[in-house]
């Protein structure tokens, strides 16, 4: 236990550092060299359930969709978009190539459209999110955190009705609803430090991301399990792997800025 909080607490300070201290571009780059190793953590994940695929290529196609990003674009992400539209038609012309018993060559196709997604959005809305304010992603990430910590100690402690069983014994919903009451609390004190409480949308918008983050959670879970495996990798002393870590992240960043993009939300600070 006294592992799983000292690699807890490391990895926050170093995420606090960065946030605060580095410029968007370099965020960006820290941001990408995770989500590649999540990528591999994911691809290995992919190799158990089909062995004989080109899994790997998601290695290539994360950073390819991320940096896409980076290209001179108008509002409207056309670029990214065409990165994400093109990449299931050359994997399907990858795998048709390959041969091979055409269910697991679908199920391949299927599983490697899922990881791009999965780790190229989130990578860009964080990216997003700490250039409209650093503080704000900040804010979601401890907002996030909150949600993890006090769903685990709790539901740990008094948790007894299990949330899903058979994709995570140990969740409940007595945890559940302690992760979404701190996510709320830790993300109106976070408000209330930066003179934005009043921003009751914000906040709701924080709120949305915590259930997101609970969502997030029990997704990796389902593919941990459908790969058979309790962890997706051992980087972390007493976490497992990035994507044990990032799972929550993964989904409640695309929540939380695809909100703030839906109603138009500014932020000053």
């Amino acid at each position: 236990m006294m592992k799983r909080i000292l690699t807890g607490v490391v990895a926050a300070l170093a995420a606090v550092a960065v946030i605060l201290f580095l410029d968007s571009i370099w965020v960006f780059v820290v941001l990408l060299l995770l989500f590649e190793a999540a990528g591999w953590e994911l691809s290995r994940l992919g190799k158990r359930l089909y062995p004989k695929a080109p899994i790997e290529a998601l290695l290539l196609l994360v950073p390819a969709a991320a940096l896409s990003w980076l290209a001179p674009q108008s509002s409207f992400p056309a670029i990214p978009l065409a990165v994400l539209a093109a990449s299931p038609l050359a994997l399907a012309a990858l795998l048709l190539i390959r041969g091979g018993n055409p269910r697991e060559a679908l199920g391949a196709l299927g599983f490697l459209c899922f990881g791009l997604v999965y780790l190229a959005v989130p990578l860009w809305s964080l990216f997003e999110l700490h250039r409209k304010s650093p503080l704000l992603l900040l804010l979601l990430l401890v907002t996030v955190w909150g949600n993890d910590s006090a769903a685990f100690w709790v539901g740990s402690a008094v948790g007894r009705r299990r949330l899903a069983p058979r994709l995570s014994p140990n969740k409940t919903y007595e945890g559940s609803i302690a992760g979404l009451s701190a996510a709320a609390l830790v993300a109106f004190v976070g408000l209330y430090w930066l003179g934005a409480e009043e921003r009751l949308g914000l906040w709701a918008f924080l709120v949305l991301a915590g259930i997101a983050a609970q969502a997030g959670d029990l997704i990796e879970s389902l593919l941990k399990r459908a790969a058979g495996v309790k962890d997706s990798g051992q980087i972390l002393p007493g976490h497992g792997g990035l994507l044990d870590r990032l799972d929550a992240i993964i989904l409640a960043g695309p929540v939380f800025y695809g909100l703030l993009v839906l109603f138009a939300t500014d932020v000053d600070f």
